[in-house]
């Protein structure tokens, strides 16, 4: 039997670390295909446990106004971008407390990889990466987006063809960095001489790059050599690039696309429409025909890839369980209110300071602009991520996860707890910048109380149910005096008027014992406690024998800190479920609940 490390090793990923999140977005985290800079790339898994790379921002990056908001305007553009050889948009959210992206997930060799371990491209499959790559750029340049960092390892040679990674994202991630260190961005060596000349990066700028990773690809050396960013700048501002070896069919094309002056240089549609002419030999075809003909050119000649390995079964058998999830929250006026009248990394770009390691390496999905540490072989596509919260155990009672030193540029900022169920009660959070700030991105579920009878044993009622623990770190504690069955009595003629409702008592346990306490390790538990010396349901004699108008209500009451925050009153106010007494949980919805009910706890 193969250990996990080895499992993870076998799937292409690095094992997710403590600090890592196990859910994102709705998705399931399964491990980390890498890290940079500007953040982590995790291996993810949907509810149908297709793959998919998930892209997650730095907190100091999210923490970034400005950064932002044209990360949000990129996604915006990004939704619209389709095409052969560019990995498909799978969600995103530029308003969580650190924005993510998710894509779809492209095994495979980035072009240096592939370089490196087995030399030049020639033939279909030479064709075929400047074809794939004159596409995406097509695509992309379509929706306004300009790559900015187009080097080998950010091109994927996928089993379907090659795959453009890392476009626009990089984008919200540069131009953050830019403001901060006035540096140029781009990597060395694949920059286009107007760049170092203090032009904005263009099109034309691409289709530079361009012509460099086709001479690349067809004699495995780069355009300008290798040296430093200085001697880099000097040779592609004053010399021509190396082009020597490139197949004759290629050459006036990739000369014209390197030429210093841009408007010299083909653009992407044209640079599409010369090579796929080149690639099935007859006369060339322009516009939406060449696009056309290259998924079919693809298909049968790019062959030389083989197909890849499903990794949908390994990697959703390393996958955290899915979550349990209820569509309808409904969120309870709290009774104590009524009572007292609640890329990214990729962009291996970002700038000089922030390129290190092998500037040429972008990484694929795993990796960031060169900074990134794969998680294996075989990762597929440059992002950009955080490493999940930096979060300490601390023995308070209740909710024990912050750190108070921890120095996170977010804290929990709204608690809220409502009945998503007629059994359920879920405690949820808000973040908020820890100056004080405005609250951040949706609730958030981190712990689920799920009941399945409330059966009369004597004077007392026995509950029984289960809890889960959704928080990546830390542990929750529940105890037995958190709960309490209200009794009240209730004029059926009022009961839209919550100020006719005669509220009678509380009953509590008179235990004072932990039911469970949940934590990464032990995220779900069933649990019992008894309410002692509860009246019969069919003794309140305000009511008729056994009506909804009738049923208890069973509150639950948090601590009064959770997670470094202080919970205000309507916050802590009472929170629950309504019951009937059996064997099995009713499914009796709270009355008054929604549109015009006022926020009755209970029919």
């Amino acid at each position: 039997m193969h250990s996990a490390p080895d499992q993870f090793a076998a799937a292409g990923l690095a094992p997710r670390t403590e600090k890592d999140p196990t859910h994102v977005g709705g998705y399931r985290v399964v491990g980390r295909l890498g890290a940079g800079g500007m953040g982590v790339v995790y291996a993810a898994v949907d509810d149908g446990g297709a793959p998919l790379a998930l892209k997650v921002v730095h907190r100091q990056y999210a923490a970034d106004s400005e950064f932002r908001a044209r990360f949000a305007r990129e996604v915006d553009l990004l939704r619209r971008v389709t095409g052969t050889c560019v990995p498909g948009f799978r969600g995103a959210d530029t308003k969580s407390a650190r924005p993510w992206l998710g894509i779809e997930y492209v095994p495979g060799l980035t072009l240096k990889e592939h370089i490196d371990r087995h030399g030049p491209l020639s033939g279909d499959m030479l064709l075929g990466l400047a074809a794939g790559i004159a596409e995406a750029l097509q695509v992309v340049h379509a929706a306004g987006i300009v790559h900015r960092d187009l080097k080998p390892g950010n091109v994927m040679l996928a089993p379907s063809g090659p795959k453009v990674l890392d476009f626009g994202i990089a984008r919200a991630v540069e131009e953050s960095a830019i403001t901060r260190t006035g540096g140029l961005f781009g990597t060395p060596g694949w920059l286009a001489p107007e760049q170092y000349q203090g032009a904005e990066p263009a099109p034309q700028s691409d289709l530079f790059a361009w012509g460099g990773l086709v001479a690349y690809a067809a004699t495995g050396r780069r355009p300008f050599g290798t040296g430093t960013p200085d001697e880099l700048a000097i040779r592609t501002l004053e010399h021509e690039p190396d082009l020597a070896g490139l197949p004759e069919q290629l050459h006036a094309l990739v000369a014209a696309a390197m030429a210093k002056d841009p408007a010299r240089r083909p653009t992407a549609t044209q640079a599409l429409d010369a090579v796929t002419a080149m690639w099935t030999g007859g006369p060339q075809v322009t516009g939406e025909a060449a696009t056309s003909v290259l998924p079919d050119l693809l298909l049968h000649r790019w062959t030389e890839v083989g197909r890849a390995e499903d990794t949908s079964t390994t990697w959703n058998s390393l996958a955290p369980p899915k979550r349990s999830r209820w569509r309808n929250r409904r969120v309870l006026v709290p009774v104590a209110a009524a009572l007292a009248l609640v890329l990214i990394g990729g962009a291996g770009a970002a700038t000089w300071q922030l390129t290190t390691g092998d500037p040429e390496g972008g990484g694929g999905q795993g990796q960031s602009g060169g900074e990134g540490s794969g998680g294996g072989s075989g990762g597929a596509g440059g992002g950009s991520g955080f490493g999940g919260d930096d979060l300490a155990d601390v023995d308070q009672g209740g909710a024990n996860l912050r750190d108070a030193d921890s120095g996170d540029d977010f804290s929990v900022g709204a608690v809220q707890v409502s009945n998503t169920s007629p059994e359920t009660i879920e405690v949820a959070t808000r973040q908020a910048h820890s100056d004080g700030g405005a609250l951040i991105g949706d609730w958030e579920p981190q712990l689920t109380i799920s009941f399945s009878a409330a059966e009369r044993e004597g004077d007392d009622v026995v509950f029984s149910g289960s809890a889960e623990y959704l928080r990546d770190t830390g542990s929750y504690t529940l105890h037995t005096q958190d709960f309490q069955a209200m009794d009240f009595r209730l004029e059926e003629e009022d009961v839209q008027n919550l100020y006719n409702r005669d509220w009678d008592k509380f009953y509590r346990s008179t235990d004072s014992e932990v039911l469970t306490t949940l934590d990464t390790d032990k995220s779900t538990d069933d649990f019992t406690f008894t309410i002692h010396d509860v009246p019969p349901q069919n003794e309140n004699p305000a009511a008729s024998p056994v009506t909804p108008y009738e049923m208890r209500y069973l509150r639950y009451e948090p601590p009064e800190e959770l997670w470094g925050h202080t919970l205000t009153e309507q916050e802590r106010g009472a929170y629950g479920v309504c019951y009937q007494e059996g064997s099995e949980w009713h499914d009796q919805e709270p009355i008054g609940d929604g549109e015009g009910g006022g926020g009755l706890p209970c029919g």
